[in-house]
């Protein structure tokens, strides 16, 4: 939109895109379609502290009568708000304590509202939010879902040498963290009678963590972290594991393919079983695909990029289609990657496809077959008839459109 500052600036405009954006955003089910939609409303409701709160208040008492079962959504877009402030640099910790309807628990919001201010974990505080949900009439779990208290609970248990834990505390943060994933709000009040859920979460939270932050048994623990990430918030908290195994030189050796895909595996996995954590994903595979390794030889950088390749690859199959594809066109246009690894990518993208094809996917995908750094340097006379025949194939869908 533009003249954000002006819209800003003036109540009843401000009020009315407001309005009109959201009942776009919960007319239907959210797809890559209403990204830029979202951007925008996430652009003028992060322009000021008063436009912020008041876009906060009104989702908070949208998400307490939700109209046509879109309570979820309208609880997720707080949530995307939240995450954009915390990305600009805002402070919203005093906001979303108060917003997520645990005013009744001043210890609790006392103690969570500190550890976001300071954006760092402290034992003190997470043995009070311990102690409290431990009791008969406990804060709800909406306060233990704050954007940026999850970020910081699972860097502590999943990222190696992150924040130390003391093996004292170490089970209140892994008990925390399984309510936040799966005790149930009813109401204002939570709900923890599905203990047998929430025991099995926390046995995977703490099997997971003890494997991925001492990071030495990945190899032989593979089959327990894949029995894990059956659970959303293990997958969660294991992705941002494989990223800092995977560009830190200390976390893996990537000279050594086995151990490196063993990690990629795991987000084969993910990518498989948890489609709401896909758009976390390729921004992850996105960065390690960006990144330069100085203690590899070229043969070994060009050999893991290839493995990197394979994944977009993947999450393609699982059905993230056309931001892997824009990604790759930008790569091509930018002269960001090596062609080699382009064309690896087409290859395998060509011999996965088959007509008929969507438009959409057809604008994406035929200028990189048919660019003549990857066309023209296709040897395999098997490669060559693959490309033809989606050129083949991709024209008559490209005049069916034009036609209709």
């Amino acid at each position: 939109m533009k003249h954000v500052p002006a819209a800003c600036a003036k109540l009843p405009v401000f009020c009315r895109y407001l309005s009109t954006s959201l009942s776009k955003l919960l007319a239907e089910e959210f797809d890559r379609s209403m990204e830029k939609d979202l951007e925008q409303l996430l652009d003028m409701a992060c322009y000021g502290e008063a436009t912020y709160l008041f876009s906060q208040v009104l989702l908070y008492n949208l998400a307490q009568t939700p109209v046509n079962g879109r309570g979820h959504t309208v609880r997720r877009l707080g949530q995307e708000l939240e995450k954009a402030a915390l990305a600009r640099g805002r402070d919203v910790s005093r906001y979303s304590v108060q917003l997520c309807g645990a005013h009744h628990y001043p210890r609790a919001t006392s103690a969570m509202q500190s550890m976001l201010a300071k954006r760092q974990l402290n034992p003190a505080d997470m043995l009070t939010l311990y102690q409290l949900y431990k009791q008969q009439d406990p804060p709800p779990a909406a306060l233990l879902r704050l954007p940026l208290f999850v970020q910081l609970l699972t860097d502590a248990l999943f990222l190696p040498e992150s924040q130390e834990i003391n093996a004292e505390y170490l089970h209140t943060y892994v008990y925390l963290l399984a309510v936040a994933a799966a005790a149930r709000d009813s109401s204002s009040s939570l709900d923890t009678g599905h203990s047998g859920e929430l025991s099995l979460t926390e046995a995977a939270i703490k099997r997971a963590s003890d494997i991925c932050r001492s990071n030495k048994h990945v190899m032989q623990s593979v089959r327990d972290l894949i029995k894990a990430l059956r659970y959303p918030v293990v997958a969660y908290g294991v992705l941002g594991f494989v990223e800092k195994a995977l560009s830190d030189e200390r976390g893996c050796d990537l000279s050594q393919v086995e151990q490196a895909s063993v990690y990629l595996i795991l987000v084969d996995e993910v990518a498989t079983n948890h489609p709401h954590l896909r758009p976390r994903i390729l921004p992850m595979l996105c960065r390690l695909f960006e990144q330069f390794h100085p203690s590899l030889d070229e043969l070994s950088q060009l050999e893991f990029k290839v493995r990197l390749v394979d994944r977009f690859v993947h999450l393609m199959f699982v059905g993230h289609v056309e931001p892997v594809l824009d990604y790759m066109h930008g790569c091509l246009t930018s002269k960001l990657s090596d062609m080699s690894l382009l064309r690896h990518f087409v290859l395998e993208v060509l011999d996965m496809v088959e007509p008929p094809y969507t438009e959409s996917f057809v604008r994406r995908l035929r200028p990189l077959v048919e660019s003549p750094d990857i066309y023209n340097a296709i040897e395999r006379k098997e490669g060559r008839d693959s490309c033809d025949r989606f050129l083949k194939d991709s024209s008559r869908t490209m005049k069916a459109a034009s036609r209709s």
